[in-house]
């Protein structure tokens, strides 16, 4: 065995001592075992990476069976009792270690031990690197990459006074064809390319350039370099790239965007919250079109994050049995009898942390996310067992469901509803579903026409106010026209409107279609559109959306005393 012999001078402090020098100069994490009293000292560093106790601890074992994963720990354990038993002198393996998120990274751990004069085991020194820790440099480019960046920010923070300066994150936009069509060595030359028109640029604006990830490169302004100077030096790189371009006869041709976000010696963010921004930013820029830049702006980033947290508290009271959702009901009145016939559902989300939210807001975030798929399912369902209930006292009571686009596109809404309707024993006749003129309503043709087939009532909501084309009621075998409130408040200021809202109506009538009056709100307005003779009408005059409870006692115990 290879043995480190102990000088006879030598004490565990001096060690420690040693080896907290030797720690400055490394991204290592050094680590002494003190085999004859089981303790254990690390790198500082690594109690902020590892779930340690501390820089210096006892009952090693105990401690790092914690860290260590369990699938490793028998041999490692079995490693270091053949060190004491001086079977070998030397630690060597790669094995996982828990990190402070719960995750198992991998290490490579390199130890030797030290003896004394009677060839006892008395410390295990090494050092302990994470395998799969990023590179501070690029093999690619020769750029630093956002290891370094990272680094070189907190030193600019350290400084304390330091003028402004702007981080602008730069992304290839048609990087992944680039791949695609010519193969990843000339997509390496593309990022060559562009590293070195990004360097040329920088050293103009004494601006340091990174690689940040994928076809994505920093460039940090610490300078008093201001946004205009940013845009300015945008202009310039987008200029050099298609100089680049025509040089190279344009066999390959990319476009970039920016993302920039103003750094300030006002303010001392951390380098990851600036990252977060930084995201945002490029999203925004590569969102709007290619080739194009974004500003960072506080007040749309702070949106923004609130979308996103609505969205999550919208997910997790879904899957928590659609806690906080509630379905409120509004009246639908025959203008024939003056009589409640039906109602509409509108669904309603009442959170801890928002409050009531309109639904305005929070259903378009529905639909984008998909979560109104399996939201969608519980509405119709619960609305659908509604208007069973409510026929107990009002026999053809009639329920309106809105159904998404979404719903329509992503989810098997056919087989849903008629599991629905089977289940719940109701004639489907009495479900009007709803959808919206301008909800992409050529990609459902077969869904609306299988729900008509099925025998329900279909109605276009707010009518007018999509693509306003009246195509759609040639195919879509639609029973009802919801005529919206935006056409009815201008129709009240003006006799043209009155008079399109008038043709409307008569033009359904012609063809056999209902038509309802949504937003009717006072008695002037019930007498000026009474005389065109819709068929139903809605609006706050009869009542408001209000929830079940409310709304049996306002209108399906007074039917029932008439």
């Amino acid at each position: 065995m290879d043995n480190v012999q102990r000088p006879d001078n030598l004490i565990y402090p001096q060690l420690e001592y040693t080896l907290s020098v030797i720690d400055k100069c490394t991204d290592s994490y050094i680590f002494i075992f003190d085999l004859k009293n089981d303790s254990y000292s690390i790198s500082a560093s690594a109690v902020k990476r590892f779930p340690l106790p501390c820089e210096k601890f006892n009952n090693v074992s105990d401690v790092l069976k914690t860290v260590i994963h369990p699938d490793d720990f028998d041999t490692i354990i079995s490693n270091l009792k053949e060190i004491e038993e001086r079977k070998t002198s030397q630690h060597n393996f790669e094995y996982r270690w828990k990190n402070i998120d719960g995750d198992y990274i991998w290490i490579s751990c390199r130890g030797q031990v030290i003896t004394n004069n009677d060839d006892e085991a008395l410390y295990l020194i090494g050092r302990i690197s994470e395998i799969g820790a990023l590179m501070v440099a690029d093999n690619i480019t020769g750029l630093l990459t956002d290891v370094q960046l990272s680094r070189d920010y907190k030193a600019y923070i350290a400084k304390g006074l330091n003028p402004d300066g702007y981080l602008m994150r730069l992304k290839i936009d048609n990087f992944k064809e680039i791949n695609r069509c010519y193969g990843k060595t000339t997509g390496n030359g593309v990022l060559k390319t562009f590293a070195k028109i990004l360097e040329e640029e920088s050293a103009f604006n004494n601006t340091c350039v990174y690689r940040y990830e994928n076809s994505n490169f920093m460039l940090f302004n610490h300078s008093g370099k201001t946004i205009k100077d940013a845009v300015s030096a945008y202009e310039n790189i987008r200029r050099a790239v298609e100089k680049a371009a025509e040089k190279n006869e344009y066999k390959t041709f990319f476009t970039v965007s920016a993302g920039i976000v103003k750094i300030s010696k006002d303010f001392n963010e951390e380098i990851e919250d600036l990252y977060k921004k930084m995201e945002y930013a490029i999203y925004r820029a590569s969102k709007e079109a290619s080739n194009n830049i974004f500003i960072f702006n506080e007040n749309d980033y702070n949106k923004y994050i609130r979308r996103l947290k609505i969205q999550e508290s919208l997910r997790i009271d879904i899957k928590d049995n659609f806690k906080n959702f509630e379905l409120y009901y509004q009246p639908v009145i025959s203008l024939k009898t003056n009589k409640v016939i039906g109602s509409e559902a509108l669904l309603r989300w009442n959170n801890n942390e928002f409050g009531d939210i309109y639904p305005s807001d929070f259903i378009p975030i529905l639909e984008q996310s998909g979560l109104i798929v399996p939201l969608g399912k519980w509405i119709l369902k619960t609305a659908i067992k509604q208007c069973k209930l409510w026929q107990k006292y009002i026999p053809h009571f009639k329920m309106n469901i809105n159904v998404s686009y979404v719903q329509l596109r992503n989810s098997d809404i056919l087989n849903d509803i008629g599991d629905y309707i089977e289940e719940i024993d109701i004639d489907p006749k009495y479900i009007v579903i709803e959808v919206t003129e301008s909800g992409h309503l050529d990609m459902n043709t077969e869904i609306i026409k299988g729900l008509f087939q099925r025998n329900f009532k279909l109605a276009i909501d707010d009518f007018g106010t999509g693509y306003s084309n009246m195509r759609y009621l040639q195919y879509l075998n639609v029973n009802i026209l919801k005529i919206d409130r935006s056409f009815v408040e201008r129709a009240t200021k003006n006799e043209y409107d009155y008079k399109i809202v008038k043709h409307i109506i008569n033009m359904a009538h012609s063809i056999n279609l209902e038509v309802c009056l949504e937003g009717i709100e006072n008695a002037e307005e019930l007498k000026t559109f009474s005389s065109l003779n819709p068929n139903f009408i809605q609006g706050f005059y009869f009542g408001k959306p209000v929830p079940k409870d409310v709304f049996f006692e306002q209108n399906i115990r007074s039917s029932i005393s008439d």
